[in-house]
């Protein structure tokens, strides 16, 4: 009996002596073949994906390099991971339209940089004006002025300047997600297209306007470029 119990208690003892251990190795060797963003998400703890970022520069992002994705996310820029949070910096172009977009995992508070912006919103079904049509909530931003989007709401920004304005946005997602409007929703099939639109177009003019849909995230209106013509857009 007594043999018996010196041996669990030398088990229970070896077991308590390699946990410690083996929880260390967990938090610091990374599954081999994985991104960064996926081993800092299956990390264990917070001390786990520091070990994982081995390098000061880790916690940097530089929207200098040309190269930078537009968006600090937490696949751009993985150190982001376990913070919730995602970030925007972008200058506008002259006479250019972020086309009307939402986001699906993530609310957006923006602010205006520099230069000019009008943005519009319109949030859900039942948030009406007092002719019962959906509320459009429209403004013109100047700089250091701040508008927030919530999730899901459908909105776009425009600047209708001859020269560039910019914007820092922030967002309570790593992954906020972008889906844009029109493009998708004419992505649907002719019938579900032709049905939502009251049966005032048919297949053909869905075809027609499917394929005159800009798929760039940004692009320039013609009519404002003519007002500011070709020597007054500034780059």
């Amino acid at each position: 009996m007594l043999s018996k119990t010196t041996s669990l208690l030398l088990a229970l003892s070896s077991l308590a002596q390699a946990a410690p251990r083996n929880l260390a190795e967990r938090q610091t060797t990374p599954p081999s073949g994985l991104s960064l963003t996926a081993q800092l998400t299956l990390a264990d703890n917070a001390v786990a994906r520091y070990n994982l970022l081995k390098d000061d520069s880790d916690f940097i992002f530089d929207w200098n390099n040309p190269n930078s994705a537009p968006t600090a996310d937490r696949s751009s820029f993985p150190a982001l991971v376990g913070t919730g949070i995602a970030m925007t910096v972008a200058e506008v172009p002259p006479c250019s339209v972020a086309s009307v977009h939402i986001h699906p995992r993530a609310s957006e508070i923006l602010v205006v940089t520099s230069g000019r912006l009008i943005s519009e919103m319109v949030t859900e079904l039942g948030v009406v004006k007092a002719d019962g049509d959906p509320r459009l909530i429209h403004l013109e931003l100047s700089k250091n002025q701040t508008t927030v989007f919530p999730m899901g709401t459908i909105h776009g920004q425009m600047n209708p300047d001859c020269a560039p304005a910019s914007l820092v946005a922030g967002f309570n997602s790593e992954d906020p997600g972008t889906a844009i409007a029109a493009l998708d929703f004419f992505s649907m099939s002719d019938e579900f297209v032709v049905d939502a639109l009251g049966e005032s177009v048919d297949a053909e003019e869905v075809k027609r306007i499917r394929g005159a849909i800009s798929r760039s995230f940004v692009f320039q209106v013609q009519e404002c470029k003519k007002k500011c013509g070709s020597g007054d857009v500034a780059a």
